[in-house]
């Protein structure tokens, strides 16, 4: 049952504010995000954590936990790997506010395979749904879906707003207990001013004159450079870097 007055609203956010602070698990963020969002009236539950520009994360490893969802529904969209056409995550990184499931049925910039997903997601009987955009550091973005099930409505204007901040706290906190090795990469100062010409697009040998040294340290620059990122090209070197505010 929600609670009601606004009193109340900012009560039960600034409790859940005050519990993520001490939560030093991620099992337990977990097990309070759902406690606190089932008593918000959300039946269905998703978080999907989508990596900077450059990580090595395939598309299925981006859905870290589900629940209230019904398991034929969570063995079809993992096993069809549904999560590859889903466009409510990849809708909501492109919108500064949540908005519907259901908003994009019909939507014309939805591809032929994304329409025939919307349908297959209306045909589930799941009803509709919130999509909650959450954003963290260096690119460290993700995705909210939350659910009331198939008779019931969708939470009003200012509802809306306290599940958007809970879910955005969940995420900054996830983030916090659950660093990423590149995040911490410490480049040289030679290395930084490779990585940079590598993001101009110029060629080793370009880069050498640049720099006035030769190939062959731009090479072990790049070397150095690719291993402490834990990249394996120039692409995803240069992309990463951009990410994680390496260079301007």
């Amino acid at each position: 049952m929600l609670l009601d007055g606004a009193a109340s609203v900012d009560t039960s956010l600034r409790e859940y504010a005050r519990i993520c602070d001490q939560i030093t698990q991620t099992a337990e963020l977990q097990k309070e995000s759902i406690r606190f969002l089932k008593s918000r009236g959300c039946r269905f539950m998703s978080y999907h954590h989508i990596p900077p520009i450059g990580a090595d994360a395939p598309d299925r490893e981006t859905l870290i936990y589900v629940h209230g969802f019904p398991k034929p529904w969570v063995e079809r969209y993992i096993g069809q790997q549904l999560y590859k056409v889903d466009p409510i995550p990849r809708r909501s990184q492109a919108s500064t506010r949540p908005f519907r499931w259901l908003d994009l049925v019909g939507a014309p910039e939805l591809t032929a395979r994304e329409r025939h997903y919307m349908e297959v997601l209306v045909d589930a009987g799941l009803g509709n749904g919130l999509a909650v955009p959450v954003f963290g550091p260096h690119g460290r973005n993700g995705y909210c879906g939350l659910g009331y099930g198939p008779d019931a409505g969708v939470a009003h204007d200012e509802e809306v707003t306290v599940l958007h901040e809970a879910c955005h706290l969940s995420h900054l906190k996830y983030c916090e207990l659950n660093p990423l090795p590149a995040l911490n990469a410490k480049l040289s100062f030679r290395e930084g001013e490779t990585l940079s010409w590598v993001a101009k697009g110029l060629s080793n040998g370009q880069i050498a004159d640049k720099m006035g040294v030769s190939p062959s340290t731009i090479d072990t620059n790049l070397r150095r450079i690719f291993a402490k990122l834990g990249v394996r090209d120039r692409v995803t070197a240069a992309l990463r870097g951009v990410a994680l505010g390496l260079f301007d």
